[in-house]
């Protein structure tokens, strides 16, 4: 690729410079042609030589492609010379050093380029007939970080002040309205509305009307504007009725409306309530982006939680960053209105024990790494350790620490390294996909442990984190901990007390007890337990289900509107991880067809993002792209047809067919290997279902110790889980 010109001025700097162009803030999830060009500076490069742009890890600009210039995220690479110089350009996910791992390679061969040419690298290039790029998802910087190896030895040098895109929020697309779970008549609480773009960044350019929907029919009105930023708080709101409501958030002008927030309102001041928190989630420190201002506010003001952790993977923290992370922890810690807690990701490698959050109550926690392994000044080193078993034995005794085994890139290891002591939650969601089998791998071994939640934020987005496409799986989770004040101790206690539950990331209220006992407990008894749920989602429920690990003891009935003659709503889902390891994502980008019978509407429930959902309806099937990792994607489907109406699956990890008439005996459960994957097809309980459920189970207890939970899932896939009950029969 040549363009014979010869190039300008020579009084360029050593390393030369780039600039992009467009320059001007882009819109998040766009697609575009965005042009970078680098001027060779006063080394030129010789053959041999390259230059690398650098795009962060977490950054999820769609990889570019070199071959196919009809296609999506073609990029055009040329050089303008006059010395006959080639160029090879080349795309690596790994080839980098972690941040900066993701790398476009520019190398020159059989000539050199001299000072002041130029190589034009065009993303989205559209001259072949290419939509273009989908660039980053999330709002923040954009930083296309250029180095130069101007002498082919593979010793890269920084270019001065490389391009930066500021990508923003686009228009929105939902409202959210996030607030408290627990008040008591007459007191004054106040919510948080935000709006979202596609992608879930907040959409700051937000200026709607907006109604916010109090129970008892009461409205606030409410006209958003510039300072508001796309995120508005509103207080001095008061319940004078006892018993379960919802808050809603509507904008009719532009169709836009929240799912509904269950609030719980007490006759008195109630000894725990709910207080919703993020223990997880990193900054631009180590592997994430943004700072840590942006993460303590994002947190507190954009996401309205109660409390938040910060973990930044240990082998990049310097102490110089401890440091900063300590005073920021302690700035931003409000007692009674907003806690923070400060830690750090132990991050050893899964052989080592895996990854491990460790929190700490006070401000002066220690900093014992996994390793040193990105961290210059080794003069510590001999704090480091490794494996976590040591890390166990350091800390065991002090009732101001506590972990929490964490699946990221490096998954825990509670098969082989596990703590009583430290260990009193597990993380069974996060921005990664749920994984309900490390907590097996805990309750395998006897252990008596509660679930967490947590984003593993890298976008400085905790408590309302979006996943960026093709590398985090799902929206963040949250953990619910039953505490009596929102202070670092009271949190502290009852996450130590397992008194807590977990969600995908949205504020499902769930009461579980067990003759009296609540989340978290473990007891005794010589007789029959009753255990009480009591359940409210923020959507249609698709199924309540009480579990004496590992087998499910009873699901709760949710009524399935009866159906015209020869019409079958079916639900059809899917669901698992193709792995255990970092790349687990399992693609199940396929089609569901219809045989003797016709398909008169479906619709998706479950996707993650834009870039995942129904594709293409027929009167014979219905296509979708579709990522899992342990969450639920599925198609709501209406068929025409007789009993004998066949349906076809077909993805990658499985392809099967059935008749409408084996619903007959129940739900239908494809094993498809992997780590939990499967298909579940049943009828649909549909919209009409209930957000609600309270029920009441009698269980007579086998001898020895068994974990009871709830697990609950909705129609619209998030999930929730009661940490276990543990039930000793004598």
């Amino acid at each position: 690729m040549i363009v014979t010109a010869a190039a300008g001025s020579l009084d360029l700097p050593r390393f030369g410079r780039a600039r992009l162009a467009p320059s001007a803030p882009a819109i998040a999830g766009s697609v575009g042609t965005w042009t970078l060009i680098y001027r060779v500076g006063a080394h030129g490069i010789d053959d041999g030589g390259a230059i690398r742009v650098a795009i962060h890890t977490t950054s999820d600009w769609s990889a570019p492609q070199f071959e196919r210039p009809e296609a999506p995220n073609y990029a055009s690479v040329v050089a303008e010379t006059t010395h006959g110089a080639l160029l090879e350009p080349r795309f690596d996910a790994d080839l980098g050093v972690r941040p900066w791992k993701r790398i476009v390679q520019v190398r020159v061969r059989d000539a050199a380029l001299w000072p002041g040419d130029t190589i034009t690298i065009a993303l989205g290039g559209r001259h072949g007939g290419s939509p273009g790029t989908r660039a980053q998802t999330f709002a923040g910087p954009m930083t296309f970080r250029c180095l130069v190896d101007a002498f082919g030895t593979g010793v890269y040098e920084l270019v001065p002040d490389s391009p930066i895109l500021s990508m923003v929020g686009g228009p929105a697309s939902t409202l959210h309205v996030l607030g408290p779970s627990d008040v008591a008549t007459g007191e004054p609480f106040g919510v948080v509305v935000r709006a979202n773009d596609a992608w879930g960044n907040v959409a700051a350019s937000y200026r709607g009307t907006l109604s916010l929907e109090l129970p008892a029919g009461e409205t606030v009105e409410y006209q958003f504007d510039e300072r508001d930023h796309g995120v508005h708080r509103f207080e001095g709101l008061a319940i004078d009725e006892v018993g379960v409501h919802a808050i809603g958030a509507s904008d009719t002008e532009q169709a836009l409306a929240s799912q509904f927030h269950p609030l719980r309102c007490h006759n008195e001041v109630p000894s725990w309530r709910v207080h919703w928190g993020d223990p997880h989630g990193q900054t631009e420190e180590t592997v994430g982006i943004g700072t840590l201002d942006e993460y303590f506010t994002h947190a507190r003001d954009a996401a309205a939680l109660d409390f938040v952790g910060h973990q930044g993977n240990d082998f990049q923290i310097t102490e110089s960053i401890w440091r900063a992370i300590r005073e920021k922890v302690a700035a931003y810690h409000e007692p009674g209105r907003f806690v923070t807690f400060l830690g750090y990701e132990w991050s050893g490698n899964t052989p080592g024990g895996g990854d491990h959050n460790v929190h700490f109550l006070h401000d002066n926690g220690p900093l014992h790494r996994s390793s040193h392994w990105q961290v210059p000044d080794r003069t510590d080193e001999t704090s480091d350790r490794h494996p976590i078993s040591t890390l166990y034995e350091h800390f065991r005794g002090r009732g101001d620490v506590l972990l929490i085994p964490h699946v990221g890139g490096r998954h825990a290891n509670l098969i082989e390294h596990f703590d009583d002591d430290l260990i009193p939650l597990v993380e069974i969601c996060s921005a990664w996909g749920v994984f309900e089998w490390l907590a097996d791998d805990a309750l395998s071994r006897g252990a008596q442990i509660g679930f967490a939640g947590g984003s593993d934020d890298h976008t400085a987005r905790p408590g309302f984190a979006s996943p960026p496409p093709h590398h985090f799986g799902i929206r963040g989770g949250l953990t619910a901990a039953l505490s009596s004040s929102r202070t670092r101790e009271a949190i502290w206690e009852a996450l130590k007390a397992r008194r807590t539950y977990a969600t995908t990331g949205v504020r499902i209220f769930l009461d579980v007890a067990a003759n009296g006992h609540t989340m978290g407990s473990a007891f005794s008894t010589s007789g029959p337990v009753e255990l009480s749920v009591h359940a409210v989602g923020t959507a249609p429920l698709w199924r309540v289900e009480l579990l004496r690990w590992p087998e499910v003891i009873y699901s709760h009935d949710l009524p399935v509107p009866e159906r015209p003659t020869g019409r079958h709503r079916l639900r059809v889902g899917w669901t698992g991880a193709r792995i255990r390891a970092r790349h687990r994502l399992t693609s199940w980008d396929g089609r569901l067809s219809v045989g003797s019978g016709r398909l008169l509407a479906a619709k998706g429930w479950g996707f993650d993002h834009p870039e995942e959902g129904v594709t293409k309806i027929t009167p014979q099937a219905v296509r979708w792209r579709s990522e899992t990792a342990g969450d639920w994607d599925g198609v709501v489907v209406d068929v025409e047809g007789t009993a004998a109406t066949l349906l076809h699956f077909e993805t990658e990890p499985a392809t099967f067919s059935l008749a409408v008439s084996d619903l007959a005996r129940g739900p239908f459960v494809h094993d498809a290997g992997g780590v939990g994957q499967q298909v579940r097809i049943e009828p649909d309980p549909g919209p009409e279902a209930p957000r609600e459920v309270r029920f009441r189970v009698q269980v007579a207890p086998p001898s020895g110790r068994h974990p009871y939970f709830v697990r609950v899932t909705q129609q619209d896939g998030h999930m929730a889980w009661s940490s276990p009950i543990y039930i000793t029969a004598e």
